[in-house]
């Protein structure tokens, strides 16, 4: 059961000493569903932990690598392609093993809530397309050097990603949906912010 193998791997990762790990390490490391994997863990700091960074800068990392993937996912990628930059940035998992933030407790929810059901959905053949073509808007915003436009995409993708790994194929269906009213209030906001603008001048 996969969904039980990509626990027990971040159960591992938690009881390790060591505390950073490269993109390229996780890659060898979680080898099934790749990309939803590394999702995970570049959106998780970002959806559980929702901080202001640098006036909205600070998401636009982990925003360039979700827009990549996103793409890839769209073209048919079974395995990510990645520039070495990428695979070389180091990625710390404290925030795994101190619960200061309650990313443990909230990854320990998750593990009960989220269980294989409505399995046939991901036999259909173009579900990837549709959830790279979601994500990519999501990841836009993350982009976007605006306080408070982080949390909600970022925790999307993740809960998305996580769906997928664990094969739940009602509640992925369900933040998708989430994620698509998301991503049109988010158009209005932005839209209604420009008018106000263009108004003042």
């Amino acid at each position: 059961n996969y969904s039980m193998n990509f626990f027990e791997k971040i159960n591992n990762l938690k009881e390790s000493e060591k505390n950073n790990y490269s993109l390229n390490e996780l890659l060898d490391y979680f080898k099934e569903d790749i990309i939803f994997t590394i999702l995970i863990f570049v959106n998780l700091i970002t959806a559980t932990i929702p901080i202001p960074w640098g006036l909205g800068f600070g998401t636009i990392p982990s925003g360039i690598i979700t827009l990549i993937l996103s793409f890839q996912l769209i073209f048919g990628f079974k395995k990510p392609f990645l520039p070495q930059f990428i695979k070389k940035k180091n990625i710390t998992i404290k925030f795994l093993k101190n619960n200061k933030y309650g990313i443990g407790t909230f990854f320990n929810k998750l593990n009960y809530i989220i269980k294989p059901k409505f399995t046939r959905l991901f036999d259909f053949y173009l579900l990837n397309q549709l959830i790279g073509l979601i994500l990519i808007p999501l990841a836009i915003l993350m982009l976007i050097p605006v306080i408070f436009t982080n949390l909600l995409p970022s925790l999307l993708i993740l809960l998305i990603s996580l769906c997928y790994l664990l094969k739940d194929g009602i509640l992925i269906i369900i933040f998708m949906i989430i994620a698509l009213i998301t991503i049109k209030l988010y158009w209005k906001f932005f839209n209604l912010a420009i008018k106000y603008i263009v108004n003042l001048f």
